[in-house]
C-alpha cells in the first residue's frame, strides 16, 4: 500500500468520483458521531490540520466491468476511487456538504460547488438520491437521513448549536408542523431555546474541503478483504455478517459481483431484516446469529473452539480448507437463499411455503405448529438441528443424505419432546448449543443412509442420548405435587407452548390449539391463566367456605393444576374474578370451552385436590407424549 495524505477535496472534486461497493454493510452512523464530526470541521477552521482517519482505497481501472460509474467509461481522465474501508466517514462528510449546500440555499445564498459522483451501496444509494432532490426526510428513521436532518436542524439553530459539546436535542417528529422548519420552530419555543447566528455555510465547507485530512492509503496487490478484516477486527460495529459480506464480495470480480449481490445476496439478506427484533436490538443480530447457527447445522463446531464472535473466522476457515463443498460464488448464487429461508422459517416464518430456488416445503400444519412451539420453548439452541433436518428434507440432492419427509417430521416432534423434557427436569438446556455443536459434527460425518441404517435413525438416537439420563417418573411427581413450577420455567411463551402439545395430544391433532398466525384462522392471541388468581380479594369468601387455609395459596397459584390458556382479551376481563364467574364465563363461549385441557370449569371448587388432580391428568398426557416418541 502506498500512504499519502488525502482532504475530502481529494475524494470530493468533478474529476473523480467515490465508489462504495454495493455489497458493504449500510451507513450506520447516529446523531452523536456526526455531531462530534462538526466539531472536528470547526476545530480545523481555527487550528491545524485535524487528522480525521484512515481512508482505504483502490483507483479503479475503468475496464472492470463491475466498476459501476458510467462516467468513468467515457472521460479518460476521470478517477474512480473505490472504498475498502472508510466509507462510513466519508459519507458523512458528504452528508454534512450536502446540509451546507441546502442551508445556504434556504437562507438565500448559492455556494458556488460542484457537486461529486457518489455511488453508494445498497440501499444507501437510494435514499441518498432522495437527500439530493431535496425530499422532506425528516421524519424518516434510517441513519441517513437521521444524520442529514441533523445537520440541516444544526445550522438552522445557528453557530453557538455547532459549538456545543454534547449533540442538540432532535425535535420530536410528532409534533404536528407542514415543514421541518416549523416543527423546529414549535420545538425550541417549546424548549425555551434561542437560535443564534446563521453560520457562514462558505467557509465551513472550504474548511471541510481542505483542512480535514485522512491518511489515504492505496491498495495494490494486497487482499482488500484481509486489510478490511484487519482494521475493523475489533470494532463492535462490524458484525460477523458485515465481515461475511465483505469476504464474500472480495473474492468475486466482474460481472458476477454485482449480479449475485443483487439476485442472491441481497433477497437474502432482506430476509434477515424483516424478522421480528426486539425494541432496541440491531437488525444485524438476527443476520450474524444465522451465520453461527449456518455453521452449527453444517458441523463446523467439531473443527475448533467455536462460538458467535468467532463465527466469521470459522466460515472462512471452511471455505478455504474445501469444506463449504462448493466455489463462492456458487454458495451465494445457489445455497444462501435456501438457507436463510429455512432459518427464518425456524425462527418466524411459518407460512412459508417454499424456499426460493422452488422446492416445496411440504410439511404438515402439525410440524409447523411443533417448530413454532421449539422456538417458543428455547429461542436458540434448537435453531441448528432444526436446519440440519430440514437441509436433509429439502435441499440435499443425493440419497445417501436426504431424508424423506415424513422422517424430518417424526424428527422435530422428537426433538420438541426432548427439550420439553430437558426443561421440565429443571437441569436446563445450558448445555443443548454445545451438545448441537459437537453432536452436528458427529451427524455430518455419520449420518448417511448406508450400511442398511438410516439417517434419521442415527439422528433419533443421538436426541435419545441427550435425555437418557432423565428420568420421566422424576418429572411427573415434581409436576404433580408442585414442587416444578412451570411457568416460572418456561415463562408465558413457553407455558402457551407446553399446554397446546397437551392440547394436541388429547385432541388427536384436530383442535385448532394456541399458536396464533395466519395458519390458526386469524383467532385472537392467547396468555397464561392462573385459575386461581393473584389477586384473592374476590375468592376470599370461596377459599374459606372450601377449608383452603391462607398459607395453601401461593402452592396452588404456581402449580402445574392450575394454569390454563384463554384468548388475550377475555382473559383480560376474567383476570381476577371469582371462581364461579370464570366457570360460567368459560363454559358459555364455545370459543373458550372447547379446548380440550379447559376441564377445570367443571369443577365445584377449587382446592389441592381439584388442582393436583387436574395436574396428574395432564402429565398423563404428556408422559403419554413422550412415551409414544419413546424418550
Amino acid at each position: 500500500m502506498d500512504p499519502s495524505k488525502a482532504s475530502p477535496s481529494s475524494f470530493f472534486n468533478p474529476n473523480s468520483c467515490v465508489l462504495i461497493p454495493r455489497y458493504q454493510r449500510r451507513y450506520s452512523w447516529d446523531v452523536a458521531k456526526a455531531h462530534g464530526l462538526v466539531r472536528d470541521v470547526l476545530d480545523a477552521s481555527t487550528g491545524p490540520n485535524l487528522w480525521a482517519g484512515v481512508i482505504i482505497y483502490r483507483e479503479s481501472d475503468v475496464s472492470r466491468p463491475e466498476i459501476a460509474c458510467e462516467i468513468a467509461k467515457n472521460e479518460m481522465n476521470h478517477i474512480c476511487r473505490e472504498i475498502i474501508d472508510g466509507q462510513q466517514r466519508l459519507t458523512t462528510v458528504q452528508l454534512w456538504i450536502r446540509a451546507l449546500l441546502a442551508h445556504s440555499l434556504a437562507s438565500g445564498t448559492s455556494i458556488n460547488y460542484s457537486e461529486p459522483h457518489l455511488w453508494l451501496q445498497v440501499p444507501n444509494d437510494e435514499q441518498y438520491k432522495k437527500i439530493l432532490s431535496g425530499e422532506d426526510v425528516f421524519l424518516r428513521t434510517e441513519p441517513m437521513y437521521e444524520v442529514y436532518s441533523y445537520f440541516r436542524y444544526l445550522l438552522w439553530l445557528g453557530e453557538d448549536s455547532l459549538l456545543d459539546a454534547e449533540p442538540a436535542q432532535i425535535p420530536d417528529r410528532r409534533l404536528a408542523a407542514a415543514t421541518p422548519e416549523e416543527r423546529w420552530t414549535r420545538h425550541i419555543e417549546k424548549q425555551g431555546i434561542e437560535r443564534s447566528t446563521s453560520p457562514n455555510c462558505e467557509e465551513l465547507l472550504k474548511s471541510t474541503l481542505s483542512r480535514m485530512t485522512f491518511l489515504g492509503l492505496e491498495v495494490g496487490g494486497d487482499d482488500p478483504e484481509r486489510i478490511f478484516s484487519a482494521l475493523n477486527g475489533s470494532r463492535t460495529e462490524l458484525s460477523q455478517f458485515d465481515h461475511l459480506r465483505n469476504f464474500v464480495f472480495s473474492k468475486l470480480s466482474g460481472p458476477i459481483r454485482d449480479t449475485l449481490f443483487d439476485f442472491s445476496w441481497q433477497p437474502a439478506e432482506s430476509m434477515l431484516d424483516q424478522l421480528r427484533q426486539g425494541r432496541g436490538r440491531s437488525t444485524d443480530i438476527n443476520k450474524s446469529a444465522f451465520l453461527y447457527d449456518y455453521l452449527i447445522s453444517k458441523g463446523e463446531g467439531s473443527q475448533a473452539r467455536f462460538n458467535a464472535s468467532r463465527a466469521f473466522q470459522q466460515f472462512q476457515a471452511m471455505e478455504r480448507g474445501g469444506r463449504l463443498d462448493v466455489p463462492i460464488s456458487e454458495w451465494v448464487g445457489s445455497q444462501l437463499e435456501n438457507e436463510v429461508a429455512l432459518w427464518c422459517f425456524i425462527r418466524e416464518q411459518r407460512h412459508m411455503k417454499q424456499v426460493p430456488g422452488g422446492t416445496a416445503l411440504a410439511i404438515t400444519l402439525q410440524t409447523r405448529r411443533s417448530v413454532a412451539r421449539l422456538r417458543m420453548l428455547s429461542d436458540g439452541p434448537p435453531n441448528p438441528f432444526l436446519l440440519w433436518l430440514l437441509r436433509n428434507a429439502f435441499l440435499e440432492a443425493n440419497d445417501e443424505k436426504a431424508m424423506t419427509i415424513a422422517e424430518v417430521e417424526e424428527l422435530v416432534r422428537l426433538f420438541e419432546s426432548v427439550v420439553l423434557k430437558l426443561l421440565l427436569s429443571e437441569s436446563g438446556i445450558t448445555n443443548l448449543r454445545s451438545q448441537m455443536i459437537s453432536g452436528l459434527g458427529s451427524l455430518k460425518k455419520s449420518a448417511r443412509n448406508i450400511g442398511g441404517v438410516r439417517a434419521a435413525d442415527v439422528a433419533a438416537d443421538f436426541l435419545k442420548g441427550i435425555v437418557k439420563d432423565v428420568k420421566t417418573g422424576t418429572i411427573r411427581n415434581r409436576l404433580e405435587n408442585g414442587s416444578t413450577r412451570p411457568y416460572h420455567i418456561l415463562k408465558s411463551r413457553g407455558t402457551i407452548a407446553l399446554l397446546d402439545i397437551i392440547e394436541e395430544q388429547r385432541s388427536g391433532g384436530t383442535s385448532r390449539g394456541f399458536l396464533t398466525d395466519e395458519l390458526d384462522h386469524g383467532q385472537d392471541s392467547f396468555s397464561v391463566e392462573h385459575i386461581l388468581p393473584q389477586k384473592l380479594d374476590k375468592w376470599k369468601r370461596d377459599l374459606k367456605a372450601w377449608g383452603v387455609k391462607d398459607g395453601q395459596t401461593q402452592n396452588l397459584l404456581e402449580h402445574f393444576g392450575n394454569l390454563t390458556v384463554l384468548p388475550g382479551k377475555k382473559n383480560t376481563r376474567l383476570s381476577n374474578s371469582e371462581f364461579g364467574k370464570k366457570c360460567s364465563v368459560v363454559s358459555s363461549d364455545a370459543e373458550m370451552s372447547s379446548p380440550q385441557i379447559q376441564d377445570w370449569f367443571e369443577s365445584e371448587r377449587w382446592t389441592n385436590d381439584e388442582v393436583r388432580g387436574r395436574a396428574a391428568g395432564l402429565v398423563d398426557d404428556l408422559v403419554a407424549r413422550w412415551k409414544m416418541d419413546s424418550i
